[in-house]
């Protein structure tokens, strides 16, 4: 029945579009075969023909905006988040309601159908409110800082910006008439419901070290044991079950440590974990869901993102790689196929946001995916989010090159340089501004194109950057490592929080409602904030420094200042780690993030060279080699001499007859390598791993 409401929808929606009587008895008839007939695979088909996809699902506004589709048949007055709404706000005597929402989110779309659709909620909204709807996508600022909270997450402000009440998830019409009649009457903060989960904003005033101390290195490990599932696989003892990238990046890091009490645990969870994880990859499409709830893998939430995508596909090559596990790479693959097949515009290679977590929205879809393609697809696809962030983009890019290193297979690469055309040509700021990328295309100047306009996002040009340098790791040519840099430049003068004079008494950057303070102990700066204006387009509420977006950038100015050999990239890193290393910060769920970044700064990555022309077919050989070992810490130049000196020639290199791989750790080099079968025993010897089979 929902099926034959879906298909009798998109018919009366085409009746607006009609131009002919010819069209219009056309479509007559298609209703009366619909009425007629069951939902079969052909007619399926036969829709698809009369309402292409382009047609039937959801499509973006032509003007970009950061409110979601759902505002559109809403009886409420939502607005985008700007100044202008707070000033409305204060001018009326009203309070701001903040409903952030993500697109594919399932109890979003019920929040809509059940809540929002109420009179009740509806008056207590017009009476006491100026009502603001959010895609938590198409505002990073806003996603960062309530991420936390989940999807939806409500807050109310006052019309200054204080926070007053924040609450997550979906809240019936009852309980929501009586919360906001209750906040209206009575504004005043609350205390948060729970004091042991702070949102992502939460922060202190940074620290002068850019490493951890021992004591809270030794805690975090410890909170790294504890928390692991050892019944179920995966970190977090609770409610949800997921993989999380950078705590499988640490895990693989500790395989290397020579005490077989931290290596053999470590091994035993990856194993564990990306077994586990299988259960949420898709088996008809392909692509993951973004996690199971219920404290098992067995109840998938439907929803495709990319961010899960884009982790899951660069984890299970790089484990892959490391523990030689074919089928991991096999999932790695089967998931870029995914991205490609339903996530990615096929006239601009840009690649798209998300995917639904339901064909109807706001009804559960579990008996919709336990179909097989066919099935599925006489019911309808999911609605995808045809947006194109930069942000989105750079994640998909790098994962993309982390699977053509661990499978040699060019159209990987070849479909990350068609993603990064596109992003270069459509979301690349303007010459003033070079290395830096807006998050998605703006027109105009109203209130809610400001902030696609005026605010930029560290997370946009980071993304980039990180898939800069991984393209040049990947192909040696030293344009990508110049465009890395040049996104890493941006990154610092755009994003690097102010420093405060010595001694000075400094507000925790949270929000106007904070009222913690301290005394500043260094004139060194401390982290990156998540988004910044060139006019006044943050004022209502300040851009903060959050830990994992500094975990990421201190992670790619360390390489960055490997692959390049200059200081100011390794400062860079240090600025990040400064914010992340005391333990308010470093202790944030998933310890292991920050774990991983103290380990990579605390020495110099593995070093692979492949001195030899890249014309040469057997230079290329060894640099083809040198990538399937490229999935972690690492650095991997090609010296081709027709190019001249390396951007960081630190090692000097002898003349040989032939092309040649040279493996090099923090205090030793190895012999050259003529043959790439060679090259997997010098890299175990120089990283003192076990050594392989010797290859006669």
């Amino acid at each position: 029945m929902l099926v034959m409401d879906r298909q009798l929808k998109h018919v009366v929606d085409l009746f607006g579009f009609v131009a002919s009587t010819f069209t219009l008895a056309f479509v007559l008839v298609a209703l009366a075969l619909m009425v007629q007939a069951p939902a079969t695979p052909e007619l399926g088909v036969f829709i698809d023909f009369l309402f292409p996809p382009a047609f039937a699902e959801a499509t973006e506004p032509l003007v970009p905006t950061t409110m979601p589709p759902s505002v559109a048949q809403s009886p409420i007055h939502w607005q985008p988040f700007s100044n202008q709404a707070f000033a409305q706000a204060r001018a009326e005597g009203k309070l701001v309601l903040l409903d952030l929402e993500a697109v594919w989110c399932h109890w979003c779309h019920v929040m809509d159908e059940q809540t929002y659709s109420r009179p009740e909620v509806q008056q207590a909204l017009a009476r006491h409110y100026v009502a603001l709807k959010v895609d938590q996508d198409a505002r990073p600022d806003l996603a960062n800082r309530y991420q936390d909270y989940g999807w939806p997450a409500l807050i109310i402000f006052k019309p200054d910006g204080t926070e007053l009440v924040k609450r997550a998830g979906y809240i019936d019409a009852a309980s929501f008439t009586r919360l906001l009649e209750r906040v209206a009457s009575d504004p005043v903060p609350e205390a948060p419901q729970d004091a042991s989960v702070q949102p992502a904003s939460a922060n202190l005033a940074g620290s002068a070290d850019s490493r951890l101390s021992d004591a809270v290195r030794q805690a975090l490990l410890l909170e790294h044991d504890r928390t692991y599932d050892a019944v179920q696989g995966a970190w977090g003892l609770g409610y949800h079950k997921f993989m999380d990238a950078d705590t499988i990046r640490f895990s693989l890091h500790q395989l290397d440590d020579s005490n077989p009490a931290i290596a053999e645990p470590a091994r035993h969870r990856i194993e564990q974990t990306l077994t586990a994880q299988l259960q949420l990859h898709d088996p008809v499409w392909g692509g993951v869901y973004q996690y199971s709830h219920g404290g098992d893998w067995q109840h998938p939430h439907f929803e495709k993102i990319m961010k899960v995508q884009a982790d899951n596909m660069a984890v299970y090559a790089q484990a892959g790689q490391r523990l030689n596990r074919a089928d991991w790479i096999a999932a790695a693959e089967r998931v870029a196929e995914y991205l490609t097949t339903f996530l990615r515009d096929p006239a601009t290679g840009g690649f798209y946001v998300s995917q639904d977590a339901d064909v109807i929205a706001g009804h559960h879809s579990d008996a919709y995916f336990a179909l097989d393609d066919a099935s599925r697809r006489a019911q309808g696809l999911p609605r995808v989010d045809r947006h194109q962030y930069a942000r989105e983009n750079g994640w998909a890019i790098e994962a993309l090159v982390t699977l053509y290193g661990a499978t040699g297979k060019q159209q990987y690469l070849q479909t990350a340089l068609q993603a990064t055309r596109f992003v270069e040509a459509n979301r690349a700021l303007g010459a003033d501004q070079v290395g830096g990328f807006s998050h998605d295309a703006y027109a105009g100047q109203t209130p809610d194109t400001l902030y696609l306009g005026d605010t930029v996002y560290l997370g946009d040009t980071l993304a980039m950057g990180q898939a800069y340098l991984a393209l040049y790791r990947a192909t040696g040519q030293r344009a990508w490592l110049q465009k890395a840099e040049a996104a890493a430049r941006f990154i610092d003068q755009q994003f690097r929080v102010p420093v405060p004079p010595v001694g000075s008494v400094v507000s925790s950057p949270v929000s106007s409602s904070s009222s913690s303070s301290s005394v500043h102990p260094t004139s060194l700066s401390v982290g990156y904030l998540t988004a910044a204006s060139k006019g006044d387009g943050l004022s209502v509420i300040k851009p903060v420094p959050l830990r994992d977006e500094n975990v990421r950038m201190a992670r790619f100015a360390n390489l960055l200042f490997y692959h390049s050999g200059r200081l100011d990239y390794s400062k860079m890193a240090q600025t990040a780690m400064r914010l992340i290393v005391i333990p308010k910060r470093a202790n944030e769920p998933f310890v292991a993030t920050t774990l991983l970044a103290d380990a990579e700064l605390a020495h110099p990555p593995l070093h692979m060279t492949v001195v030899g022309a890249k014309s040469d077919p057997a230079a290329a050989a060894l640099f083809a080699e040198a990538l399937r070992y490229d999935g972690l810490y690492s650095r991997v130049d090609w010296y081709d001499k027709a190019e001249g000196p390396l951007p960081n020639a630190d090692v000097v290199y002898p003349d040989l007859t032939k092309p040649a791989a040279f493996v090099c750790s923090a205090n030793r080099c190895g012999t050259p390598i003529y043959q790439p079968r060679r090259l997997a025993p010098s890299v175990s010897r120089i990283l003192k791993r076990p050594q392989p089979v010797e290859i006669p």
